[in-house]
């Protein structure tokens, strides 16, 4: 079922970022999304160096409030996952 959903948002990303730019939070989210996937299949490289991307995209563009948005803390929230998973606790902080 995880690959399903993986292979639905890596479908749709591409239409989104045509239709709705780069820059705009569902496009963020989907993104999130994937990474989030990847974190649950233990894919810690490819879901840190997505995630890394898509949260300062965030702190930039999310109505103004983009380093305290909920989207942004979620995807920190799984990068201290992948950090705590890899040993990079420096990185947690």
């Amino acid at each position: 079922m995880i690959h399903e959903a993986e292979a639905l948002i890596q479908h749709g990303l591409p239409i989104a970022a045509r239709n709705l730019g780069i820059g705009h939070i569902a496009y963020l989210w989907g993104r999130y999304l994937l990474g989030r996937i990847w974190v649950i299949q233990e894919r810690w490289a490819e879901a840190e160096t997505y995630l890394l991307d898509v949260t300062d995209r965030q702190r930039h563009t999310l109505q103004g409030r983009g380093e305290f948005h909920p989207d942004r803390i979620g995807g920190m929230v799984e990068l201290a996952t992948i950090y705590n998973a890899l040993s990079k606790f420096e990185e947690c902080e």
